[in-house]
């Protein structure tokens, strides 16, 4: 006779004050991970249907595997780095960075490295500086609406670290343009 052991669920959340590494100590929350990657997949260019369509994947699974909400289908690692790199946004790794506490890794420049004088495209620079502007307001703008109320809920959390992610993102995007 065999026995089925249930599946765990994906979110665990941590103790507050509570150190990962500690003995007993609970994982890390997960939760703003799994909300980045579900973020990311509901905003890609024609929504999960194209998404998919580029995983070479059934939408209505890539739609289970995306909802933080699903108990039944969880995004494997390789996924977890394809809808990423597909969408071109890091949010996820991020988030994950954040969970972990670590710093986000710098997203990797896609000019060779020189170390003499290269032209640079003025007006790509100013329009990402304007990027940059508007996603840093977006911080402010989400800090404020939480502050305002004194306390910061798990969704105001997640909100912001929804934004802050942008903000790195478009920094990053300067990185790209010099």
């Amino acid at each position: 006779m065999s026995r089925t052991i249930p599946p765990q669920k994906p979110f665990v959340t941590a103790d507050i004050g509570t150190e990962i590494g500690t003995p007993g100590a609970a994982m890390p929350v997960l939760t703003d991970v799994h909300d980045a990657i579900y973020h990311i997949a509901h905003d890609y260019p024609g929504g999960i249907p194209a998404l998919a369509v580029r995983m070479k994947m059934n939408p209505h699974t890539l739609q289970k595997k995306v909802s933080p909400t699903c108990d039944t289908h969880h995004v494997t690692v390789a996924e977890f780095i394809a809808i990423q790199a597909f969408a071109d946004r890091f949010d996820p790794l991020y988030s994950a960075a954040a969970a972990l506490d670590h710093e986000p890794p710098l997203r990797k420049s896609n000019s060779p490295a020189s170390e003499s004088e290269t032209e640079v495209d003025v007006a790509a620079v100013h329009l990402q500086l304007a990027h940059i502007g508007a996603e840093s307001g977006d911080v402010y703008r989400q800090v404020h609406a939480a502050l305002q109320k004194r306390s910061i809920s798990p969704n105001d959390r997640s909100q912001i670290r929804k934004e802050v992610s942008e903000a790195i993102a478009a920094l990053n995007g300067l990185l790209e343009v010099l």
